[in-house]
């Protein structure tokens, strides 16, 4: 095998794994963006149904009672999600042991 021969085939063998590794970078790429699309997709349509699931809670609260009270609880409830409580209960009046 002469030094040009054996040129020839390395660089043939580089280019057919450069051919091969552009394949597999290309299928990845690809892979990767529809799975991101469709956890886009998920998380658009997690959100879509939260904004029904408040309309349907306003619009029940609406018909019961009034659209006062419905502005009130689901305004109220979007302002101040989480309410802490200050006292502890019964326990709180005890005097701490000596």
């Amino acid at each position: 095998m002469s030094a040009k021969t054996r040129s020839s085939v390395l660089s043939l063998i580089f280019r057919s794994y450069l051919a091969d590794l552009r394949q597999w970078i290309g299928q990845m790429v690809t892979g990767y963006a529809l799975a991101c699309s469709f956890m886009l997709i998920g998380a658009v349509s997690l959100v879509i149904a939260i904004g029904v699931g408040v309309a349907a809670a306003f619009h029940a609260l609406e018909v019961r009672y009034d659209i006062w009270i419905a502005y009130a609880v689901i305004g109220g409830r979007l302002s101040a999600p989480r309410v802490r409580r200050t006292d502890r209960g019964p326990r709180a009046a005890r005097a701490p042991r000596a």
